[in-house]
């Protein structure tokens, strides 16, 4: 790991997401374990800062458009933090539910789709309020279908 990786006892440190910023310039990269979202110049690949982004597992990363917004999904609180990047701080911690893991922000980022992989559904948020708006329906899986 790089020398300015977080510490962390063994694979608890591991990175888990990671998204270059709209321009490139920028690497924001999930550390589970550690708690922290690393901000890394993609160009000379040093760190920038770390942001506190929960209590111990960041799990995915996602960027708007614009690049005004980061969402990580966190894992062990149930939460989607919301960094704002002029000044690589957390704005709003959102409540959803715990297990979550993929995010994602569509090209016009006025939602973020979050997975929740617990409980095999996707929670939308307004990326306006920062509020959920709906959480999917959870599908029943079985055993001779595709569904998970």
């Amino acid at each position: 790991m790089p020398s300015w990786a977080p510490s962390g006892r063994g694979r608890t440190r591991s990175r888990t997401g990671r998204r270059y910023f709209p321009d490139g310039k920028r690497l924001y990269v999930a550390y589970r374990g550690a708690g922290v979202v690393a901000v890394i110049d993609s160009a000379i690949m040093t760190l920038i800062t770390t942001v506190d982004a929960g209590p111990s597992a960041p799990r995915k990363v996602a960027i708007t458009p614009s690049g005004a917004r980061v969402y990580v999904t966190e894992n062990t609180s149930g939460e989607v933090s919301v960094i704002g990047t002029a000044t690589n701080t957390v704005v709003v911690p959102i409540p959803v539910n715990q297990g979550l893991d993929g995010v994602e922000v569509p090209l016009d980022g006025k939602r973020v789709y979050v997975a929740d992989r617990n409980n095999a559904r996707v929670a939308v948020i307004d990326a306006a309020t920062n509020s959920v708006v709906t959480v999917g329906a959870r599908r029943a899986c079985h055993r001779d279908t595709r569904c998970c």
